[in-house]
């Protein structure tokens, strides 16, 4: 076992039990429900359960499914659902040695397709509107944010409920979706004086460069790549993570 796959149900509470009893319609190991976090089980972890639209994938993880609609996200993300889940997901990690990290809890967005034909039909649940920084938290595995020096990927934690951004298509092609907090940044090609900027805090020390722009909130940091980067304005220093 390397993974945990999270999902959402795109269904109410009885649609989504009488779906996983269909035996023409796909299968997880467990459901949440959003009003009070119950949790079902429904295919014991030992077999494979077909959730993740990857054949490797299902061989190798549990899927949790979550009552709800990803375009809704916290009229049906609730505190009892992320509490009662985030337990499940610790147990579940420590019984299989899965580390509690991004890339071993997945969301189903992030699970590839298995040919570039089926990767347009690849699902986008949890959606933008599942808040990691707190599940994590709820697990004792906080998310930090990082820069290596030998690498050009970065993570950076933008939080979630302030961080509200335009999204579209949630009910219809185009159409605004309701605002709300977001798990996202968007990516820039060059910098603008107009886009979404991090929140500017005191200018912090200058003793590690590398880990100004993650690790603090700056001044003057702003998308200006397409890896979300900022510059590192310090005394005699200017270095781009």
């Amino acid at each position: 076992m390397q993974y945990i796959v999270i999902h959402d149900t795109e269904a109410s509470w009885d649609t989504t039990l009488k779906l996983v009893q269909d035996p023409t319609y796909v299968s997880w190991h467990y459901s949440v429900r959003s009003t009070d976090g119950l949790i079902a089980q429904h295919v014991p972890t030992k077999d494979v359960a077909w959730h993740a639209g990857n054949w490797y994938v299902n061989m190798h993880s549990i899927g949790i499914e979550h009552e709800g609609f990803a375009p809704s996200g916290a009229t049906w993300y609730s505190e009892p659902m992320y509490r009662n889940s985030a337990k499940l997901v610790k147990y579940l990690a420590d019984k299989y040695d899965i580390p509690l990290d991004r890339g071993h809890i997945l969301g189903h967005d992030q699970v590839p397709g298995i040919t570039p034909a089926g990767v347009a039909g690849m699902h986008w649940d949890p959606g933008p509107y599942w808040d990691w920084q707190h599940y994590f938290q709820l697990m004792g595995a906080p998310l930090q944010a990082h820069a290596v020096a030998s690498s050009d990927v970065v993570r950076i934690l933008p939080g979630f409920e302030g961080n509200v951004h335009p999204v579209t298509g949630c009910e219809t092609a185009t159409v605004a979706c309701e605002p709300q907090g977001a798990n996202f940044v968007y990516l820039r090609t060059a910098p603008s004086a107009s886009v979404y900027q991090l929140p500017c805090a005191a200018k912090p020390s200058c003793s590690r460069p590398m880990d100004l722009a993650l690790t603090y909130q700056l001044p003057a940091c702003q998308p200006t790549s397409l890896a979300f980067t900022c510059w590192a304005m310090c005394p005699s220093v200017e270095r781009r993570v």
